[in-house]
C-alpha cells in the first residue's frame, strides 16, 4: 500500500507538468516549447540499465538560454540487470521518477537556442523499491543534479528535435548507501 507522500509526489508531478503545459506564458518563445519522448539510463551504482520517457516545457528563453521543468518516469527494473554473467544481484525491482529545473546554453555564434548545447539541472527524484522475497515496498525522495550536453535541430518554425545526454547524481537512499551516479540518453520531439 502505497504511502500519503508517494501519492502526493506523484500527483505533483502530474500536477506540475500539466500546468507547465496549459499555462500561457507573458513572454512569447518563438518555436517548440514542449518537448517529450523516450529515454534510456544506467545506474553505474547500481549496475541497472533502463527505459523511461522524459517531458519538459521551456518556462524562459532569453538569448542563447532556456529554463525548462523537465519530468522523467523510469519503467519498473530490476536492480542489478546489467551483471552479464551471474544475474541480478539484487532481489528487487524499482521505478523511478524525477521532477526539476534544467537550464540549458547554446554557445553557437547566431546567439539562438539550436544547435550543440551545455545544460545543467536540479530537482527531486522518487524510487520506490519493491522486494521479491517479502513483497514490502519501501517509498522514498531524495536530491539530484546533474550537468549535460547535447544537440538541438530546428525542424521549422514550431517543432525541434533534442538529444540530450546528462551525467546525473542523485542523493542517499534511506539505507545510507551513497549516491547514485546514473548517465542518460534521451531523443525528445518539441513541438
Amino acid at each position: 500500500m502505497q504511502n500519503t507522500t508517494t501519492r502526493l509526489y506523484k500527483a505533483s508531478i502530474v500536477a506540475v507538468m500539466f500546468l507547465a503545459v496549459v499555462t500561457v506564458q507573458a513572454q512569447k518563445i518563438k518555436g517548440a516549447k514542449t518537448f517529450a519522448g523516450p529515454g534510456a539510463s544506467i545506474g553505474w551504482t547500481t549496475t541497472t540499465i533502463s527505459w523511461g520517457i522524459t517531458a519538459e516545457h521551456i518556462l524562459f528563453s532569453k538569448g542563447s538560454a532556456e529554463l525548462a521543468i523537465k519530468g522523467n518516469y523510469n519503467f519498473p527494473h530490476r536492480f542489478g540487470n546489467l551483471v552479464l554473467f551471474f544475474g541480478p544481484s539484487y532481489s528487487f525491482t524499482t521505478t523511478e521518477a524525477g521532477l526539476g529545473l534544467e537550464g540549458y546554453f547554446y554557445p553557437g555564434k547566431e546567439g539562438g537556442t539550436s544547435g550543440f548545447f551545455f545544460s545543467a539541472g536540479a530537482g527531486a527524484w522518487y524510487s520506490s523499491w519493491k522486494f521479491e522475497n517479502h513483497g514490502g515496498v519501501k517509498d522514498y525522495i531524495r536530491p539530484s543534479g546533474g550537468v549535460g550536453i547535447g544537440v538541438k535541430w530546428i525542424l521549422n518554425d514550431r517543432m525541434a528535435v533534442r538529444w540530450s545526454n546528462n551525467l546525473k547524481l542523485a542523493g542517499p537512499n534511506p539505507d545510507n548507501d551513497g549516491a547514485e551516479v546514473i548517465t542518460s540518453t534521451t531523443l525528445t520531439f518539441g513541438f
